[in-house]
């Protein structure tokens, strides 16, 4: 009877996985693959068309090529995962390797910190330097707003 007593208390957390397993499918898919999009087919160009050749370039090259490397192994994660969350949304006896997730969330959030910390500050003076103020705002309002729809979506999620 402590069973049939415990079934309404279970069925909140029921409820909240299920949408936060909705949610993620979302994320996904109108968040991290548009801009990873926008970065790949606007920003990304338009800084290593105005790096000074040479170093700078070369520098840029190399950033741009990890953060490329960064966009596929996350898309694959993501790809990989959201069918087994949306199966253990569906069907109880599905497993959650939270090993898979935990790597997925902390690929995520370091990817993150590194465009903020290391390639934004750095794009924004290569193109404010070629006074290419507007796409320098484009570019700066682009970060912004992806980080700050990603930590939106993960601190709900």
């Amino acid at each position: 009877m402590r069973d049939l007593a415990d079934l309404p208390a279970l069925l909140e957390p029921a409820r909240r996985f299920h949408a936060v397993s909705m949610r993620i499918e979302d994320f996904f898919n109108r968040v991290v693959l548009i801009h990873h999009q926008e970065e790949e087919e606007e920003l990304f160009p338009a800084v290593l068309s105005s790096a000074t050749i040479g170093e700078e370039r070369s520098e840029v090259q190399r950033i741009v090529s990890h953060l490329t490397d960064e966009h596929r192994t996350i898309e694959a994660a993501f790809a990989k995962l959201i069918p087994t969350i949306k199966a253990a949304s569906k069907d109880l006896t599905a497993e959650l390797n939270a090993h898979d997730i935990d790597a997925v969330v902390n690929d995520y959030l370091v990817h993150a910190r590194y465009e903020e910390e290391v390639f934004l500050p750095l794009a924004k003076a290569i193109l404010e330097r070629n006074g290419n103020h507007m796409a320098a705002l484009g570019m700066s309002l682009h970060m912004r707003h992806g980080t700050e729809m990603a930590r939106r979506h993960y601190g709900s999620i």
